[in-house]
């Protein structure tokens, strides 16, 4: 049990530092602002930081708070309710790719973001799969999908955050530790 919900969790962690408070602040800047939609600029590999980082903020919230919830989801907790729980988190993720989409990045950086927006959409398809699950007794194909989607969601965010001159949070590697530790990071 303690293997499915620390692993469960994990979706709050890989996209908790996924805007890692103040690292998108520059000296003087008091808040990233995103590009207009109306007037699509490139986005400054100087102010790409704290634009990724304004981008994640709400995805990070919102996740924290799943990952809390389903760390005490019980063993009889429906798939239906799992999904219902993770529905905050499909919008939030979903809001993401869309603002990450809706910004235009300087080239270098543009594969990149591209990647880790279409690597998300494996990790919505999860989330919405809890759906499909009569309980939470058996966990064992959903959460090795899962722990597989989100070491590609963490991997190709890693790339992104290298574009734009943040710092690794550690490398992802989504394999479950004998103590059913789950280590995914942005």
């Amino acid at each position: 049990m303690a293997r499915r919900l620390i692993a469960v969790a994990a979706l709050g962690m890989m996209l908790g530092a996924c805007s890692n408070p103040g690292a998108g602040r520059t000296e003087g800047s008091a808040k990233a602002t995103a590009p207009s939609s109306t007037a699509r600029t490139t986005v400054s590999i100087k102010a790409a930081a704290a634009v990724y980082a304004a981008r994640a903020a709400r995805a990070d919230a919102v996740s924290g708070a799943f990952a809390s919830e389903a760390a005490g989801w019980p063993l009889n907790e429906t798939g239906a309710q799992a999904e219902s729980s993770a529905s905050s988190v499909i919008i939030a993720l979903q809001a993401f790719v869309r603002r990450m989409t809706d910004t235009k990045w300087p080239a270098n950086v543009t594969n990149d973001v591209q990647t880790l927006v279409a690597a998300i959409a494996p990790v919505l398809v999860d989330l919405r799969s809890l759906g499909d699950l009569a309980d939470l007794n058996d966990l064992s194909p959903w959460l090795q999908q899962f722990a597989d989607d989100l070491t590609k969601v963490g991997t190709d965010a890693y790339l992104v955050r290298h574009d734009i001159g943040l710092p690794p949070v550690s490398l992802p590697r989504g394999v479950p530790e004998a103590d059913g530790r789950l280590d995914v990071a942005l």
